[in-house]
């Protein structure tokens, strides 16, 4: 049986258009795939739902459903569909990790057995989530359902609302509220209503994730109407589900984890505390879900982030090693970036390549950050069209560390070259950010690739030369009782 295809057209005036980034040219739509149905014709579909018009000649055994507004029937169709399955669906949001977050429940949740059906990474739209419940219905069965990992992505008010409407999520995960996109919500009371709205659209029978050390005090009203308590987890403040950090190393850290009486020790393979706050979460949802502690710290050992996304990397040579962040590309990202490379212990010089991260969302927080990075980095490297204009940032903070300007890829690796001569021990080298020439936009893998050609990289630092901790080296403690922590 074939399949069915969705094609629209949002325009600007359509709600559902701040999914999408504007067009350059205000008459033209913010999203339109139309273009694609006969690709998608050719490659076996059945069945195109559609606002376009039915052509004058349809192939023989098409079904073509025109509608409206496609994006509103998949949405309305999503939820008797995830009802009709009895099935979980994970939300996850936050302003900053929630993307490894995600990764890292959906690979915590295979490995553990589970069937998954991950939706985000790139960016979860009415379109994509509705499209991905619906086709992963349409392949399953009550007893095969897989469970829904949905991240939930937002930078304009209204964005998790609408989501939620598609998706009521079982579990409804917020790793962390900060100023990302305050350019646009005006506050972070703001941001945080937002990251709000996600738990106030819990399923009935739901848990709310929630990080205690980021509680906001507008909260508190608004979480007591919710139909099962919280599930804290946290580092500073008493939790549900705690963590203890016992060592920080540059590519993994060394931790327990306590529920009750019950607790665990693993090397977590996630960079700085900031890390530790994604894993901490991963792991409570996996434990709000019924799984054993002993089981959800296993596969939380066993877990490797994406590559670009907090992953690490060293040249064959020896002499640098580099943190691969290069999807990220906003101020909040780069914040965090910095607080988890100052806690890195590092004996030898620390440099980054900053492409473009969004600094001017607001000023204030822009210098900020600008002044953390510039206390963690001994070496800032700014590459592209767009990291040219964070010179005025960097001026305003006193001159403790040395700046360049590069244009290229090629000049670039040249300047990262002179560093390591001037150096014999080896570099921790940070790659963040996007690039842009020309009026061009490309992500800095290509960098990476390039000082790959140049230095050798081996593989990831994680999966290459380190493991788990031993059983020898390890309390693990099967809780009492399995159910949710409590």
């Amino acid at each position: 049986m074939g399949s069915m295809f969705v094609a629209c057209r949002i325009d600007r005036d359509d709600p559902d258009s701040k999914f999408w980034p504007p067009s350059a040219n205000p008459t033209e739509p913010v999203f339109d795939n139309r273009d694609h149905i006969a690709d998608a014709l050719r490659r076996g579909a059945s069945t195109i739902l559609t606002d376009a018009a039915v052509p004058a000649q349809l192939p023989e055994g098409i079904l073509w459903l025109k509608t409206h507004s496609p994006i509103e029937v998949m949405a309305s169709l999503a939820p008797g569909r995830l009802e009709m399955l009895r099935t979980k669906v994970v939300g996850v949001t936050g302003s900053s990790g929630k993307s490894t977050t995600w990764y890292c429940v959906a690979s915590m949740l295979s490995a553990m057995g589970a069937g998954v059906k991950p939706i985000g990474l790139q960016r979860t739209t009415p379109l994509s989530l509705g499209t991905g419940i619906l086709d992963a219905s349409a392949r399953s069965s009550v007893a095969s359902a897989p469970i829904f990992v949905v991240e939930y992505q937002s930078d304009h008010v209204g964005c998790l609302d609408r989501l939620a409407s598609i998706a009521k999520p079982t579990i409804a995960a917020v790793l962390n509220v900060r100023p990302a996109h305050i350019h646009r919500f005006g506050s972070i009371g703001a941001i945080a209503a937002e990251k709000l709205d996600l738990v106030r659209n819990l399923a009935h029978d739901g848990f709310a994730v929630l990080n205690a050390d980021e509680i906001l005090t507008d909260w508190l009203t608004d979480l007591r109407s919710l139909p099962n308590p919280p599930i804290w987890f946290g580092l500073r403040q008493p939790a549900n589900i705690m963590s203890t950090i016992r060592k920080i190393a540059d590519d993994h850290s060394d931790i327990s984890i306590q529920m009750g009486a019950d607790e665990v020790s693993l090397r977590l393979y996630l960079t700085g505390a900031s890390g530790v706050y994604v894993g901490l979460c991963a792991a409570t949802i996996c434990l709000a879900l019924g799984y054993p502690l002993a089981q959800v710290a296993r596969a939380l050992a066993a877990f490797r982030p994406l590559p670009g996304r907090m992953s690490w990397r060293t040249t064959a040579d020896g002499k640098i090693k580099i943190f691969d962040n290069t999807a990220k590309t906003n101020t909040v990202n780069l914040a965090h970036l910095a607080e988890s490379a100052s806690t890195i212990p590092w004996n030898g010089p620390r440099a980054i390549v900053l492409g473009g991260c969004g600094f001017a969302e607001h000023p204030a927080f822009d210098v900020s950050v600008a002044s953390a990075i510039a206390q963690a980095f001994q070496y800032i490297i700014l590459v592209g069209e767009d990291a040219e204009k964070y010179k005025e940032y960097f001026r305003k903070i006193p001159d403790q560390y040395s700046i360049c300007y590069c244009s290229t890829f090629d000049e670039t690796s040249e300047y990262v070259r002179s560093i390591t001569e001037r150096h014999q021990k080896m570099l921790f080298l940070t790659v963040v950010g996007s690039y842009r020439r020309g009026g061009v936009s490309s992500g800095l893998s290509g960098l990476v690739d390039q000082l790959a050609a140049t230095h050798g990289l081996s593989r990831d630092a994680g999966t290459n030369s380190s493991q788990t901790l031993g059983a020898e080296q390890t309390a693990v403690h099967e809780p009492a009782d399995a159910d949710r922590p409590r």
